[in-house]
C-alpha cells in the first residue's frame, strides 16, 4: 500500500509541473527500466551466478597465485542501519580470496547498535579491525582513521551499506599476478535495493583520462597501492562527498596510467536507499560542485589550464584553453 500511495503521490506530483505528457513520458521511462532490469536479472542467471564447482576452481587458483597480497578494506562508517552493516561486513567475511583485513573507523555513531555489531564482529574474526572516533569528523577523517589501520600492500575501498561480490578480491589478486606492477584497480558495479534486487549495470571501459573528467569512472569497486595512499596523505577535507574521485584524481598524478587496471567483473553492488547517491544523484546535490572543483585543483596541479562546468545529467565538462598560437581556422598551430 505505501508502495502505490508513494507512486501515486509522484504521478500527481509530475502531472503539476509537467500535465499528462510529463506523466506519460514517466510511465515509458518506468516501463523501460523494468524490461532493463529483466533483461539484467537473465544476465546475471547466465553469466554472474556462481556454482560450486566455479568456487571450487577459484580456490584452485588462489591455492596456485605466485603472489598473496594481504588486501585490506577501509570501511567508514557512520550511523547506518544494522541490517546493510551486517550484510555489508558479511559479504567481507564471505569472500573466496582470504588474505584480507577489514579496517573500520565508525565516525562516532550515536546510535548503539553501531558499536554492539562492530564489537561482536571483530570478537568472532582476527581480520576484523575497528576504531572507535572520540569526535564525529565526517567521511574523509573517518576513512583516513580506518585508513591508517591498514596494514595491507593494497587497499580496497568499502561503504557500510554495500556489498562485494563473494569473488570480488579473488579477482583483484588475481589481476595483481597478471600485472604486479599494478597500483590503481578499478572494477564494474551495479545497484542494489533494498529486497536485494541487482540492478542498473555499468559496464565501464579500460581507462580513458578524459571520460574521467566527466564523472567518476573509477567509483566502485576502487583499489589502490597502500603506498601511493599514505603518499598522497589519504583522503582531504573539505570535499566530502566527492573526497573518492579527489582520491583518485591525485592518485594518477602519482602513477604512470599503465599501472591501472580495469577488471571487466561487476565485483561491487551499491545500495540505493534513502540518503544515498546511488538512491539518486539529487540526495547529495553538493557532491556535483565539489567533484568539479576537485577536477579544478586537479588541473591547477598538473598545469593545464582549463575550465570546469556542469553539463548534462551533472556530469563534468573540461574546456581547455588553446595556445595563444592556435590557428582556430585550421584547427592547429601556427608554424613559426
Amino acid at each position: 500500500m505505501n508502495v502505490l500511495r508513494r507512486k501515486t503521490r509522484r504521478a500527481i506530483e509530475i502531472w503539476k509541473m509537467r500535465g499528462w505528457l510529463g506523466v506519460k513520458e514517466h510511465t515509458k521511462q518506468l516501463y523501460r527500466k523494468r524490461r532493463e532490469e529483466k533483461v539484467y536479472l537473465k544476465w546475471i542467471r547466465k553469466f554472474d551466478t556462481l556454482t560450486d564447482g566455479d568456487r571450487e576452481q577459484i580456490r584452485q587458483k588462489i591455492r596456485g597465485f605466485k603472489l598473496k597480497p594481504l588486501i585490506s578494506v577501509v570501511m567508514p562508517i557512520y550511523n547506518i542501519e544494522e541490517k546493510w552493516l551486517r550484510l555489508c561486513i558479511e559479504s567481507v567475511i564471505k569472500q573466496l580470496y582470504g588474505n584480507w583485513e577489514l579496517c573500520i573507523a565508525d565516525d562516532h555513531s550515536p546510535s548503539p547498535h553501531v558499536r554492539k555489531v562492530l564489537e561482536e564482529y571483530a570478537a568472532k574474526d582476527k581480520r576484523i579491525k575497528v576504531i572507535f572516533r572520540a569526535e564525529n569528523g565526517h567521511i574523509s577523517a573517518a576513512s583516513n582513521s580506518a585508513l591508517e589501520l591498514a596494514t595491507g600492500e593494497f587497499v580496497a575501498l568499502l561503504d557500510h551499506d554495500d556489498e562485494l561480490a563473494e569473488h570480488a578480491l579473488f579477482y583483484v589478486a588475481e589481476e595483481i599476478n597478471r600485472f604486479p606492477e599494478t597500483e590503481m584497480i578499478y572494477s564494474d558495479e551495479d545497484m542494489i535495493g533494498e529486497n536485494g534486487r541487482r540492478y542498473e549495470p555499468k559496464f565501464k571501459p579500460d581507462w580513458s583520462r578524459d571520460l574521467f573528467y566527466s564523472l567518476n569512472l573509477i567509483t566502485h569497486l576502487s583499489v589502490y597501492r597502500t603506498e601511493v595512499l599514505q603518499r598522497i596523505g589519504g583522503f582531504r577535507a573539505g570535499l566530502e562527498g566527492s573526497q573518492d574521485y579527489d582520491l583518485a584524481l591525485r592518485v594518477i598524478e602519482q602513477i604512470p596510467e599503465n599501472h591501472i587496471r580495469h577488471i571487466p567483473k561487476i565485483l561491487y553492488h551499491w545500495r540505493a536507499i534513502r540518503g544515498s547517491v546511488a538512491y539518486s544523484s539529487e540526495e547529495k546535490p553538493y557532491a556535483h560542485e565539489r567533484a568539479r572543483e576537485a577536477i579544478r585543483q586537479h588541473l591547477e596541479r598538473s598545469e593545464k589550464k582549463a575550465i570546469v562546468r556542469q553539463t548534462v545529467y551533472n556530469l563534468h565538462r573540461v574546456q581547455y584553453e588553446l595556445p595563444a598560437d592556435f590557428d582556430k581556422n585550421n584547427c592547429r598551430r601556427n608554424p613559426k
